[in-house]
Parts: structure tokens; C-alpha cells; sequence
């Protein structure tokens, strides 16, 4: 039934934007940048008209769209017959053989948004929860985080694309197909652009080609990244901008701006960094088309209305002060405004540029990586900039290293460099119009936002001005054999398409198990633990992968409300726990690991008054650091294995005792050979073994464990360590094989027991091994009563 709403609520809006084409096109080209355009806007219209009700849920939904679009379809039905399709000729060999390697790309993408799970740190973060977020509230107003991404960043691509089939369905991977349509779209756009502009039709469809097969475009096509959607409209802005150029009457022209404007709008919605086009557009406009800049402004105002960005825009200025969001994160992201620093971007950015698509020879590679080492030494590119901390992952220190295969954007990016140089020579006036646009948004892109080697930044936000360039040099490149282009094009994805084949591969072969474990880290075992239908007050940090906690895999079945930023208050805690009738309480990371951008939090008191609170019971986990709490008597979790695990028994556990499902946490996977089962334990709390047991009733126990010394000390001597629901440690001494006998006091339910060794290893093992080998475990038990 809920596939049934969907596929009607989706025919409802093609239909009124088919409608809207149809009326107010002239041609196929335009009516599809209107059908664009005029789809995209209707979701973020109806979720705003439904929030301040709360009833953005699929009855209401359906139900506003119907009164809304119904009276519409009949005011533009047809009073002429409609346009014939246009006949539609053969295509020429070099625009067939594009479009199937841009389909074999969009297909190759296609097992992992339907079979692997939302699996990446963003889309875990941000991308994703959102949309579980406005579910729960049943509407898109800001929600109290410690995530400001969440809020503050750009939501029209989630909003449009992926919340509305997730919020009829339950289910991500609906979402996650729609979403997915983009790459093939965003490679449309840019063939489109190209014709406008005045390619011959094998240049712009190998240059499409380019474009979809570039790996850092195949990249952001498996994941919830608005990159592509930003392409796509920002094309159709300066699709129609060309063509106002093009146009002879004063109708026309102003028709064009309009549609221009409005697709500007959609593509800043999608991604904010776009908005950096806005001055290059404008003095476009300005100069070209003065006494039409009304029409301009009128879609720009309109579509910014319907596409959410006004809302958004003024969200973050009731939130934050400021329209970009949070005043401390904005500055933390952009470039500071300094010459030295500037300089030493601009020494780094051509460099994204010199990536070629196949490199297999090592000397060609380190003749390139030494003279770009050469550039960055003599212009001042290589030094560390503000916050690049060698010593730290992230945001990560600025590294150029050529390897054998292309990473960013290969062939396209030479093409869009060529573009960036060809555009000083004179040219039509619509590509030097569309030249001018991606310079600018080129340009202040590096300038503007700040280097973040981890995480592809500024690199994968060039997308846009890459499809800008890329399509204003495609009309000079008419004179290229085809067969030269599409070789090109082949050379450029075959190492991008292997890849994700075999990521495609890798996801249809994993285990099921497996594939739900990756979904639900790093709350796996907090997931088995809380049920369906559970509220969750969750402690976390702007770091914090929430999603898994919204149980997706149950139809997005347990609500998650924030604690958000704050230092502990204890009547906020109590009002909360009432508000949201609160279940279960969640600590993500009992350290509050601070981001640069906010004030630290005093973790003491918030510890502290969490294992104080009346009101809470807390359940014992495996996962280090984090914790979990229950609003009520927490019972008797599921126990029903009596030995761990199961696939190769190590340890047993003698009745009433029981462990729960996944209870045995190991630094290493556990080991069997020749009937033998043993695990090792490197030195200290983090390469130590936790083990949950389950005991019926309060009282002691004996942990038995076959021990003998590991390989990395010279003395035998191991002091073993061990405690039990975190509390006092208690220690023990061996020098030989020994069987251990380690006492417990267990409380009733869930126990977590951790052992570990207090020394430190000393050197390698000695048959090259990696680990440190301290302990090694070949078996054990553990079973009620005294020693």
C-alpha cells in the first residue's frame, strides 16, 4: 500500500510537471529543464506548507498534493493539440557508444544503493538522519542537535530525492534509487549545455562520457552527496542563459532569464557552495541582459521560495545570526583572509588538475610527483597551513602523490583546464557566458573554502566548475576524431568502473549479517540491546553516525531525540526524559570529544549525573566508552548461547549463566587449527577481551581461562587484569601455561567483564607478525559460585 501512495504521489507531481512543460516550452529541450525544475520544487513546497501543522506524513502529503495539483492540471490542460514527440533519428555511433558507457556507469552504481547499506561517515551523520529526524517530527523545522550539519547545511537533494520516497516507504533504499539518478542526469546536463553551446553532437557526448566515467564523479554518485544534483541545475541555469543570448525577441529572453534564475535557485538549494556562481551570473547579467534583469530575479526569488532555501536561509539566520549557519563552523571552514595563506592555495590548485587517467610507469611517476614537489617548494604550496596537523587524520596534512590510476577527475579535469585557458581567446557569446560563470565558480571555490586534504575538500566541490569548463571547450573540440574522444572517454573509466564493479561485487557476495552490522555501527550492539518502538535521548557529538539509532532496517521504528550541546543540567535532563517520554539514554562517546569549532563540555558532571539519576538503570556494553541506559527495569536481555563464539566455541558458559548474541568482543578474530581454538591479547584495556554474561540473579561466578605467555616480552612474567561492570580492577600473576581462575561478582542481567594484560610489548614477533603478542588464550569458561 505504501508503494501504491508513492508511485501516486509521484505520477501526481510528473504530471503537473509535465503539464507546466508542455504549456510553457517551445521546444524538447526546454520542456525538460522546466519538467527539471518544476519537479524539484514541488516536495519542498508541500513540506513546507504541512510543518507548521505537523503533518508531513504520507495521508497528509498525498492529500495537499492532490488539492493542490488537480485544480492546476485542469487550468494548463491542453486548449491546442499537444506537441507531437519529436521523431527521433537514428543516433550516430559515437553518441550511442557514450550513452552506454554513461548507462554501464549508472548501473555499476546501481547494486550499491540497493544492496549495500548507508555505510560512509556523512551520510551516517547528516545525509541520512535528517531525513529520519523530519519522520519523527513530522515536519522540517530545526531540531535540537550537537550536529549543527544537520540543521544548518544545505537539504533540498534529501529533502526532494530522498525523503519523499523514504517517508512513503520506510525504506532508505527507495530513497537511496531516486537519489542515485543523478549521475546519469548530471552527464545529460552537460550534453545539453555542450549542443547549446554549439557542439557537434560525438563531442558532447564523449564529453558526457568524460564526465559520468571520472572517478571522484563515480565516487559521489555511490553515496547521499548532492554533488551531481548542483551539476545538473546549475547546467540548466547556464543552458538557458545561453540560450536567452541566443535569443532574437525580448519575450524570449525574458522567458529564458526566468527559467535561468530558477534553476540557479534549485542548484544553490541543493549545495550551498554553488552560491559562489552568484557574482559570476551576475555580471553576466548585468551586462548582456540590464533592462531584462527582472525576469532574472523573479525565477531566482520564486524557485528560492519553493525549493526551501528562503526557509532554510532564514532558519539559520532565527538559529545562528548569520544565513550560512553557525558563525564558529562557517569560520572554521573557509579560508582565513590572509595573502600568505591564499598564496599557498592557489600555488596547490593545479595540481587537482594534473591527474591522468593511467600511469603505469614508475619512473614518468616520480619525474611528475618530483616536479610538483619542486612547484610547491618554490611557490610556498607545500607548507602546512592553518589546523593541517601532520600528526592528526583529520582534517589531514596536504600530500601531492601521483599514482598509477586517476583519483579526482582524470581526463575531464584536463578538459576543463583547457577550457579555463581557451576561454581568454574570443569566442561565442553564450560559451564565453558560460566560461565566465565556471571561472568564477572555480576561483572562489579555492579561494573560499578551506583545504581539507581527508576529505577531498576543496577537490570534489570543483565539481560544478569542472562541468561548467568542461562543456564551454566541448564546441572546440568538433575537429577531434570521434573514435579519439571515445577512446578517451574508455581510457578515463576503465579503472573508475572496475572499481566500482568490484565494490558492486564485494556487496552482492557479503553476508546478510554482515551487510546489517556495517548499517548499524558504531551502535551495533546498542541496536540489539533497545527495541522497537524505543525513544532514545541521545548524548552525542557533532561527530556522532546517528543514524543506525533510528533502527532503519525496522522502518525507521525508535525516535532519537538530543541532549544537544550542554553542560549537565539536571531539571533540562528530567524535562526532557518527560517530553519525549524517554526510554532509553544513549552515550556515544563518554569522553565528549571535542570539535575545534565548539566549546568542550565538562564530561565529569555529565557522567556523573547520568549513573546518579534516579530515574536510570544502566545496562552494561561491550563497546568501549559508550553507554546505555534504561528508563525503566531494564529485565532480562535474550541469552540463549552457551558458547562463543559460536561458529568456534572458546569460551562456555554453565547454566543458569548464558551469553547474549555477539557477546565476545577480541582485539583479533579468533583462530582454529587442527581442532584447536585460541584468541591473543595484545597489552593493555584496548587489546584486552570483553565478555557479556547474563545471570539471572545477583551473586559470584569464576571466569576459567587456559592462558600461557605471548611472544613479545623477553620475560615471561604477564600480570592479567581484570574487572566487571567497570568497576574496582583486580589483577593476577603467571609465568608458565596456567589455567586462570578469575572471580566475579555478577549483578542480575547483563554483565560486561573485560581482561587484559598490563605490560607492554617489547618488540616484534619473532615469525614477523604485526601484533603484539602478549596472552594467549586457548580456551575457557565461566560458571556460578566461588573458586
Amino acid at each position: 500500500m505504501n508503494w501504491l501512495l508513492l508511485l501516486c504521489s509521484l505520477a501526481l507531481a510528473a504530471a503537473l510537471a509535465a503539464a507546466l512543460a508542455r504549456k510553457t516550452g517551445h521546444c524538447a529541450a526546454e520542456r525538460f529543464w522546466i519538467f527539471a525544475v518544476s519537479l524539484a520544487a514541488q516536495p519542498p513546497v508541500l513540506a513546507q506548507l504541512l510543518t507548521p501543522f505537523r503533518l508531513l506524513a504520507p495521508g497528509p502529503w498525498l492529500a495537499l498534493q492532490a488539492c493542490l495539483a488537480l485544480p492546476l492540471l485542469f487550468f494548463l490542460r491542453p486548449r491546442s493539440p499537444r506537441p507531437r514527440l519529436p521523431r527521433l533519428s537514428r543516433p550516430s555511433w559515437p553518441a550511442a557508444a557514450a550513452a552506454v558507457l554513461i548507462a554501464a556507469a549508472a548501473l555499476a552504481n546501481l547494486p550499491l544503493v540497493t544492496r549495500a547499506p548507508i555505510n560512509t561517515w556523512d551520510e551516517k551523520n547528516y545525509h541520512a538522519p535528517r531525513a529520519a529526524h523530519w519522520m519523527q517530527a513530522q515536519s522540517i523545522q530545526y531540531f535540537e542537535t550537537a550536529n549543527e550539519r544537520e540543521n544548518a547545511y544545505s537539504v533540498h537533494a534529501e529533502l526532494t530525492w530522498f525523503f519523499w520516497p523514504v517517508l512513503f516507504t520506510r525504506n532508505p533504499t527507495a530513497g537511496r534509487v531516486l537519489f542515485s539518478l543523478a549521475l546519469p542526469l548530471a552527464a545529460a546536463g552537460v550534453w545539453l549545455l555542450a549542443r547549446r553551446l554549439g557542439s557537434s553532437p560525438a563531442a558532447a557526448a564523449w564529453g558526457a562520457a568524460l564526465y559520468a566515467a571520472a572517478p571522484l564523479s563515480l565516487f559521489l554518485a555511490r553515496m547521499l552527496k548532492p554533488d551531481h544534483w548542483s551539476v545538473f541545475f546549475l547546467c540548466g541555469c547556464a543552458w538557458w542563459l545561453a540560450h536567452a543570448l541566443d535569443a532574437d525577441d525580448t519575450d524570449g529572453k525574458r522567458r529564458a532569464l526566468f527559467w535561468s534564475g530558477a534553476c540557479l535557485a534549485v542548484a544553490c538549494a541543493s549545495r550551498f557552495q554553488v552560491f559562489a556562481v552568484l557574482p559570476g551570473a551576475g555580471l553576466v547579467i548585468w551586462f548582456a541582459f540590464r533592462s531584462q534583469a527582472k525576469a532574472f530575479c523573479a525565477g531566482l526569488a520564486l524557485a528560492c521560495a519553493c525549493s526551501g532555501l528562503v526557509f532554510q536561509l532564514a532558519a539559520n539566520w532565527g538559529a545562528y545570526g548569520t544565513p550560512a549557519g553557525s558563525p564558529a563552523m562557517a569560520a572554521y571552514y573557509t579560508n582565513p583572509v590572509e595573502p600568505s595563506h591564499l598564496a599557498a592555495v592557489a600555488a596547490r590548485a593545479p595540481l587537482i588538475f594534473l591527474d591522468p587517467p593511467f600511469l603505469p610507469w614508475p619512473a614518468v611517476r616520480a619525474a611528475l610527483n618530483s616536479a610538483a614537489a619542486t612547484w610547491l617548494n618554490l611557490t610556498g604550496g607545500g607548507r602546512a597551513l592553518a589546523r593541517e596537523d601532520p600528526a592528526r587524520l583529520w582534517p589531514g596534512a596536504y600530500s601531492f602523490q601521483l599514482g598509477p590510476n586517476a583519483t579526482l577527475y582524470s581526463t575531464a579535469g584536463f578538459l576543463a583546464l583547457a577550457g579555463l585557458l581557451a576561454g581568454f581567446r574570443r569566442r561565442a557569446r553564450g560559451a564565453a557566458a558560460v566560461w565566465f560563470m565556471g571561472t568564477s565558480l572555480l576561483f572562489l571555490t579555492i579561494l573560499l573554502i578551506r583545504w581539507q586534504s581527508a576529505d577531498r575538500i576543496p577537490h570534489r566541490f570543483l565539481l560544478p566548475a569542472v562541468a561548467l569548463l568542461l562543456a564551454s571547450i566541448l564546441p572546440r573540440c568538433g575537429r577531434l576524431p570521434a573514435s579519439l574522444g571515445l577512446s578517451l572517454a574508455l581510457l578515463t573509466a576503465w579503472q573508475p568502473l572496475g572499481e566500482t564493479w568490484r565494490l558492486s561485487r564485494m556487496w552482492l557476495t557479503t553476508p546478510g549479517a554482515t551487510v546489517v552490522e556495517i548499517e548499524y555501527e558504531p551502535f551495533a550492539e546498542i541496536s540489539a540491546l533497545v527495541p522497537s518502538g524505543s525513544r532514545i535521548l541521545l548524548f552525542g557529538m557533532p561527530s556522532t553516525r546517528v543514524y543506525p539509532l533510528f533502527n532503519p532496517r525496522s522502518g525507521f521504528s525508535r525516535e532519537v531525540h538530543h541532549w544537544g550541546w550542554h553542560n549537565w543540567d539536571g531539571s533540562r535532563f528530567r524535562d526532557l526524559l518527560a517530553r519525549h517520554r524517554i526510554t532509553h539514554v544513549v552515550v556515544e562517546d563518554d569522553h565528549f570529544s571535542t570539535p575545534d569549532w565548539l566549546p568542550p563540555l565538562d564530561a565529569g558532571p555529565l557522567r556523573h549525573g547520568l549513573d546518579s539519576a534516579p530515574e536510570l538503570e544502566r545496562i552494561a556494553l561491550l563497546s568501549p566508552r559508550q553507554r546505555l541506559y534504561s528508563a525503566a527495569p531494564a529485565g532480562l536481555p535474550a541469552a540463549t548461547l552457551r558458547s562463543l563464539p559460536e561458529s568456534l566455541p572458546l569460551l562456555t558458559a554453565e547454566a543458569p549463566l548464558a551469553f547474549p548474541a555477539a557477546g565476545l568482543l577480541t582485539p583479533w578474530p579468533v583462530e582454529s587449527a587442527g581442532g584447536a581454538t585460541w584468541t591473543w591479547l595484545g597489552s593493555g584495556e584496548a587489546q584486552g577481551l570483553r565478555l557479556a554474561v547474563v545471570s539471572p540473579a545477583p551473586g559470584p561466578a569464576v571466569l576459567s581461562l587456559d592462558a600461557e605467555p605471548g611472544f613479545c616480552r623477553r620475560a615471561p612474567l604477564r600480570t592479567v587484569c581484570w574487572r566487571v561492570n567497570g568497576g574496582s580492577t583486580a589483577s593476577s600473576v603467571m609465568e608458565t601455561r596456567t589455567r586462570l581462575r578469575l572471580p566475579l561478582s555478577l549483578a542480575a542481567g547483563r554483565n560486561v567483564v573485560e581482561v587484559w594484560v598490563a605490560e607492554p610489548a617489547e618488540f616484534a614477533s619473532p615469525n614477523g607478525d604485526a601484533r603484539a603478542l602478549l596472552l594467549r588464550l586457548h580456551g575457557g569458561g565461566i560458571r556460578p559460585g566461588v573458586n
